[in-house]
């Protein structure tokens, strides 16, 4: 490892199964590019009530079928509802 003033963490964010991993780099100094757009969801209150309501009205059976038999398949039927 060439930076070895770096710190490396679990960051569990309750999306997933899965926990995320944060990477800290301190003192890199990046290039300021103002031509460059990002986008991103702005998570509130209101739009984790408006996400869970619009769930809500989701009929799952297709996701649940599979009575757990194979998780990638109720994950993949979960994605088709969701998108």
């Amino acid at each position: 490892m060439k930076n070895k003033n770096c710190s490396l963490y679990p960051l569990t964010n309750g999306l997933s199964d899965h926990d995320a991993q944060v990477l800290s780099l301190p003192n890199i100094i990046l290039p300021h590019d103002r031509n460059k757009f990002y986008f991103f969801r702005k998570i509130t209150e209101h739009s984790l009530n408006e996400f869970q309501t619009s769930l809500s009205y989701e009929a799952w059976e297709n996701v649940f079928s599979n009575n757990g038999d194979d998780t990638n398949t109720a994950f993949n039927n979960f994605l088709n509802t969701f998108l």
